[in-house]
C-alpha cells in the first residue's frame, strides 16, 4: 500500500493527468451505455437485447454480467436501420433445430412518428444484425410492439396508430432458419384479415 501511495505522490501531475484521462474515458464509456429511450426488450439464456426508440438501435447485453456486447442498426429507412423502433422479439424459426445462437431471429417492430410511412417489422440475424427481411404493415402507423407464438409460427404485432393487433398468418420457413416472403393478406380462422407471411 505504502509503494502505491508513493508511486502516486512521486508522479506529480503526469500521475493526475493519466488518472484525469482515465476518469474521462470511464466516463465517456459509462454514457455509451445509457440508453436514451428503452421501450421494448427480448432475452435468452445468453443475451439481453434493448430497443432505444430514440438512439434508433438495438443494444445487446450479457445476460451473465450485464455487460454490453454489441450495438445494432442506426437511424434510417434502409435495411437494418431503424426508425423509432419500438417492440424487439426473438425467434427461433421452424426446422432451426436446438443449435447455437446463429439460428435465432431477432424481430424488430419499428414506426416513423411522422410523415405518413407505413410501419416496419424488420428480421435481422440475432448474432449480428445482418437484415434477412423487412414486412411492411398494409397501412400508416407506428408498429409499437411485437412477440411470436412459436409453438404455432405466429407473430403478432401491435400497430398503435390503428389502434390494432395485427396476427401475422402462419410463419414457415422454406429451409432451416430461412425465412420466407410475405404474401397477400389472409384471412384467419375467425374470419379477421391477417397481413400474411408465408
Amino acid at each position: 500500500m505504502a509503494g502505491r501511495l508513493g508511486a502516486e505522490a512521486s508522479g506529480g501531475a503526469e500521475a493526475s493527468g493519466s488518472a484525469e484521462t482515465a476518469a474521462e474515458a470511464a466516463d465517456e464509456d459509462e454514457e455509451a451505455h445509457v440508453l436514451q429511450l428503452p421501450s421494448g426488450i427480448a432475452a435468452d439464456a445468453t443475451e439481453c437485447f434493448v430497443v432505444d426508440g430514440s438512439a434508433h438501435e438495438v443494444h445487446v447485453f450479457s445476460t451473465a454480467d450485464g455487460s454490453r456486447l454489441r450495438r445494432l442498426g442506426q437511424r434510417g429507412t434502409w435495411p437494418g436501420q431503424f426508425e423509432f423502433p419500438w417492440g424487439v422479439a426473438l425467434w427461433r424459426p421452424p426446422g432451426a433445430g436446438s443449435g447455437g445462437a446463429a439460428e435465432r431471429r431477432l424481430l424488430v417492430a419499428e414506426g416513423a412518428a411522422s410523415g405518413g410511412r407505413r410501419g416496419r417489422l424488420q428480421v435481422l440475424d440475432a448474432a449480428d444484425g445482418a437484415h434477412l427481411q423487412t414486412l411492411v404493415t398494409p397501412s400508416a402507423g407506428r408498429l409499437s410492439g411485437v412477440c411470436v407464438d412459436a409453438e404455432q409460427a405466429r407473430v403478432c404485432l401491435v400497430d398503435h396508430s390503428a389502434k390494432a393487433v395485427r396476427v401475422l398468418a402462419r410463419w414457415e420457413a422454406a429451409d432451416a432458419g430461412a425465412a420466407s416472403r410475405p404474401r397477400e393478406p389472409s384471412t384467419s380462422e375467425a374470419g379477421k384479415p391477417e397481413v400474411g407471411i408465408s
